[in-house]
């Protein structure tokens, strides 16, 4: 499972959506989805792969 946060396009992995609520009110998410494994929403900007590349090498997207 995965809790994106649709307000920026973050996400994260999640053990189940009891787990995903939890972390998203950890986080003080307030629109926010959770997934499948290996899916993503449509509003996702970027993937984490994705944001960790651009900032390696220095990439405006």
């Amino acid at each position: 499972m995965t809790l994106h946060c649709l307000k920026t396009g973050h996400h994260w992995p999640c053990a189940s959506i009891a787990d995903g609520d939890a972390r998203a009110m950890d986080l003080g998410l307030k629109d926010y989805e959770i997934t499948p494994a290996g899916t993503a929403p449509v509003t996702m900007r970027e993937t984490t792969t994705e944001s960790r590349e651009r900032l390696r090498y220095g990439r405006d997207g």
